[in-house]
């Protein structure tokens, strides 16, 4: 019974029904477990409606099962039914009914029932809950907010709703606020599993580190990190936040790891450049008895993409659905194209997007702007004129496409129609998204952006890049002109390279970050080839490691070289 128990908490209808079936006796407990298997494992709602028209008896928690099943699939009307079937309903089935009425939209409806309940004041505050989450999924957090403080308690379920809300709303400064009034309130809201995995996520979208430790030894305190679901959250946000030393660490030190903790360390060896260790723990993986999933794929394609690994690619993508019955989606799809393309194979790249099945609309456009960079790169304008016609046709203001465009031309040495294509980007009022870059340093965090002329350090960072700029002049570097724009006069060029919002990041942190830590920059663009060049060499002459991450991978560039191997 434990194993049916497992499989129905992970959802998995396939093995539970197996399982089941091959039991000698089927008491009310098991055809429960069969029945929550179905109800938490997505598309199986008939099935469970089904199982629970079967079973040969009912208790409450098999109706609690279903109506939560119903609801969750907004099925409002046949809720309502099956909670009126309920012999003797508990407080289970009316937070259920209320908080799913809510969630499905129905708020005045549960506002109503609550009234009704046996213990309104109980169910008031899961039900404000349920209210506040379903603003939050309508992307409205202030109104949220506005609920959650109207709480006349605030139970850990309630905090967590909106912690884990306020992160997907891209408000994770708000949640981690939110966190820190949670903790001042431990005895009647004490944080768990679910909190700190929220919370750590918004550590990983701030790259905020040093929170993200502290998060880590407050979950050792609790204690919480035994809770796979905690142990993969710290190791995830390591990673995501340029640690990749302590994400292996955690890794390493875990008496348990389940399929999360393996799809979370093969993505942090892949997006970090190291690809052939992530292979490496893939096999261990197989070896370890684990079963990958599409996550695990995901790893796996992007490794072989960061390290050009095309017959490695094309076998792991074939074996996915061949070997292991999983239907690729837009993000195995994206990572075989990055990969054809990063090998000058664009004519296979754009074949294989166009058979790409259902695959339409804006989930092919990673894939067009792979293809569109990759003929950048190779100087193939006509391969850059078809990607960007695709991507424009989705997005007429994509400003990637002009912009790729025109960098295109540039490299096939067409100046003319690379200035056709940044006028009629200029025509249609399509501004390219200004490149920033920020940094951590005297416990301060510092942004720039190109060109910037608002940072209070500027005179120390502008003489820091002279002195770097002086040294490189030596012999030791060529500008890539390639990467400054084509609408600057050719002495301009090298000038505006030197303000690009990753250098001036460099330059504060080397002066700013003691020598015995690692500089860790951040920016929302790629990387350009000149900076990327420039940072391998000033690695060497300052002697410092320094990670940047890009929106690509991150690059460890130490004594002169980078993890990318300069194929990025």
């Amino acid at each position: 019974m434990a194993e049916l128990a497992r499989l129905s908490r992970l959802g998995d209808a396939a093995s539970a029904v197996k399982l089941f079936n091959s039991l000698p006796s089927r008491p009310l407990v098991a055809w429960n477990l069969l029945l929550a298997a179905h109800a938490k494992s997505p598309g199986r709602l008939p099935a469970a409606v089904a199982i629970f028209s079967a079973m040969p008896a009912r208790d409450v928690a098999s109706f609690n099962t279903l109506l939560s099943c119903l609801l969750r699939n907004r099925a409002a009307a046949p809720a309502l039914r099956l909670f009126a079937a309920i012999p003797s309903p508990n407080l289970v089935s009316w937070n259920a009914l209320l908080s799913g009425l809510a969630l499905s939209g129905h708020l005045p409806l549960a506002q109503h029932l609550l009234s009704l309940s046996p213990s309104p004041a109980a169910s008031l505050p899961l039900l404000l809950t349920a209210a506040a989450s379903a603003h939050l999924a309508a992307a409205r957090p202030a109104a949220a907010l506005s609920l959650f403080s109207s709480l006349p308690s605030k139970p850990t379920v309630s905090y967590n709703a909106l912690i884990s809300g306020l992160v997907l709303n891209h408000l994770p400064h708000r949640a981690l606020l939110l966190l820190k009034d949670m903790l001042l309130h431990t005895s009647t809201s004490p944080p768990n599993s679910s909190t700190m995995a929220s919370a750590l996520l918004a550590c990983s979208k701030l790259t905020a580190l040093h929170l993200g430790a502290q998060l880590h030894q407050l979950s050792l305190k609790l204690p919480l990190m035994a809770d796979p679901v905690v142990g993969t959250s710290v190791l995830s946000m390591y990673y995501k936040c340029g640690d990749l030393s302590s994400a292996r660490k955690l890794f390493d030190e875990m008496p348990v790891r389940d399929g999360g903790a393996w799809n979370a360390i093969i993505s942090a060896h892949a997006v970090h450049g190291w690809s052939d260790r992530a292979l490496s723990l893939f096999e261990e993986m197989a070896r370890a008895g684990v079963p990958p999933d599409r996550v695990t794929f995901a790893g796996v394609l992007a490794a072989c993409a960061h390290a050009g690994k095309v017959q490695v690619g094309r076998a792991v993508f074939q074996a996915m659905h061949a070997v292991h019955g999983l239907v690729p989606g837009p993000e195995h799809y994206y990572s075989v194209v990055d990969l054809l393309c990063r090998r000058g194979l664009l004519a296979e790249a754009a074949e294989l997007i166009r058979d790409s099945g259902l695959l339409q609309g804006r989930s092919r456009v990673p894939m067009y702007g792979a293809l569109l960079g990759a003929a950048r790169a190779r100087g193939e304008p006509d391969w850059a004129q078809y990607a960007a016609a695709r991507l424009l046709e989705v997005n007429p203001r994509s400003a990637g496409a002009y912009v790729g465009l025109a960098n295109a031309y540039m490299a096939a040495g067409n100046w003319e129609a690379a200035a056709k294509a940044r006028k009629a980007m200029r025509d249609k009022g399509v501004e390219k998204e200004p490149g920033c870059s920020w940094v951590r340093a005297r416990g301060q965090w510092h942004v720039f952006r190109a060109t910037d002329r608002t940072h209070p350090e500027l005179g120390r960072i502008r003489a820091k890049l002279g002195e770097l700029e002086a040294c490189l002049a030596r012999g030791w570097h060529r500008p890539d002109m390639g990467s400054a724009g084509t609408d600057l006069a050719p002495q301009e060029q090298a000038r505006a390279l030197w303000g690009h919002s990753e250098r001036l990041a460099v330059a504060l942190a080397l002066m700013d970050v003691p020598p015995w830590e690692t500089i860790r920059v951040f920016k929302n663009l790629r990387v350009c080839v000149d900076c990327h060049n420039v940072t391998k060499l000033v690695s060497l002459i300052e002697g410092r490691e320094i990670i940047v991450r890009d929106t690509s991978r991150f690059h460890h560039f130490r004594a002169g070289s980078c993890s990318c191997g300069d194929f990025w």
